[in-house]
């Protein structure tokens, strides 16, 4: 019996998937269990394996097209079997385009012929006072192209004025567009999220500055050791994500999510880190990042951003995050005001680590400081709570002078 195959939902999310790549063509063989089409959803790129074992009957999705979550992509069949495509696929949807040109079409065939007959227009019979007619003549505007709004429909020379200030307007050189960037895919959906974020969060941000000295003088101490136990190179964003989780157990609050008005404070942190990606921005996941040593948080955020680049993450990867880290310190950045990754209800943005001097008790000294920027939605929590989380969390950083547990 022939086998149809659905654009799956991969995640709570998912409404549609993308057609990116088919690995087997129409009459090929097929194994259950086999890739058989590479999908990009809201999230990730990843393989569709192949539903049952048989002939690809039917491509029923071009590469490129966008499918909604449950719709045919594809039949397998038996060799040699007769598949009826009208009760297998259904009926064919029309697409977007198809639906608009279909209704443009309409439009223009009930439409009333509404264009004036020029030819049968005569200037004589055209109301337009004498200094209108006179500067019109002088410009070269022909009388049937102007829109009287005076008396009666009577043309004025502010109409005449109005016409040339459009005329010139036309003339004027249309911008140069060095390439276009459709909103589709991972782009597509930050555009989305953001406008989402930026809409329904009621965002707060708050700005401390962290001594970094001591973590950057352990970090230069233990490095070459910790590459060589462990066999992995501890970032001081590692350090940033074991402090944060930390805190997060006295602050659960923070690790939090509104929906439907009601506050869920959640048990689990699983921290979401920003990276960047050429198509945009992409938060992949660290599970129970509080109950990980600081070299298993290096070990995974390591393994994260790599797949990242590659663009081998997995939806598992980047789904359930409770708290987000990005960090734009390589760019140079100080602080920055991040929007909250909804639904979470909170953010942590961290800015570059740099040399000032700092008033320290009885003298001037020369100290690695950093900025935090932690957006939140006011809606779950206050100003003084994550004031008092920040707090913590510099305190943390700023006494770390030897392995963390």
């Amino acid at each position: 019996m022939a086998t149809r195959v659905n654009m799956p939902k991969l995640g709570l999310t998912m409404e549609e998937g993308t057609i990116l790549t088919w690995l087997k063509r129409e009459g090929e063989r097929v194994t259950k269990g086999e890739p058989l089409v590479e999908i990009e959803t809201d999230k990730v790129v990843c393989n569709i394996e192949a539903a049952a074992t048989g002939l690809l009957h039917t491509i029923a999705a071009r590469e490129g097209e966008k499918i909604l979550v449950g719709r045919p992509i594809a039949v397998i069949a038996a060799e040699g079997e007769t598949v009826d495509l009208t009760t297998i696929l259904g009926a064919p949807e029309p697409s977007a385009a198809t639906a608009t040109a279909v209704a443009d079409q309409a439009r223009l065939e009930t439409a009333p012929d509404t264009a004036p007959d020029t030819a049968r227009q005569r200037s004589a019979d055209i109301r337009i006072s004498p200094a209108a007619r006179k500067l019109a003549r002088e410009r070269g505007i022909p009388f049937e192209r102007l829109q009287g709004t005076g008396p009666g429909g009577r043309i004025a020379v502010e109409d005449v004025e109005r016409a040339l200030a459009a005329q010139e307007a036309a003339a004027t050189p249309q911008e140069r567009v060095l390439r276009t960037i459709p909103l589709t895919g991972i782009r597509g959906t930050i555009a989305e999220r953001m406008a989402q974020s930026w809409a329904q969060v009621a965002h707060v941000t708050e700005v401390m500055e962290v001594d970094m000295t001591e973590i950057v003088a352990l970090r230069r101490r233990k490095s070459p050791e910790w590459e060589r136990v462990h066999g992995v190179r501890v970032s001081l964003n590692d350090f940033l994500l074991f402090a944060v989780s930390r805190s997060l157990r006295d602050f659960p609050n923070l690790n939090a999510r509104l929906e439907e008005k009601v506050i869920k404070v959640l048990e689990d942190i699983h921290l979401g880190v920003a990276v960047a990606i050429p198509e945009g921005l992409i938060v992949p996941v660290i599970r129970h990042t509080d109950q990980r040593s600081l070299w298993e948080i290096a070990r995974e955020s390591t393994r994260l951003a790599t797949r990242a680049q590659e663009r081998t993450l997995t939806l598992d990867d980047v789904s359930g995050g409770t708290f987000t880290l990005t960090n734009l310190g390589s760019y140079g950045i100080e602080i920055f005001t991040p929007l909250v990754n909804y639904p979470q209800c909170a953010i942590l943005g961290v800015g570059r680590v740099a040399e000032r001097p700092v008033v320290v008790p009885g003298r001037i000294d020369v100290r690695a400081m950093m900025y935090l920027s932690l957006s939140f939605d006011h809606r779950i929590i206050d100003g003084a709570p994550a004031a008092m989380f920040l707090q913590q969390l510099k305190e943390r950083l700023e006494t770390l002078r030897e392995l963390p547990t």
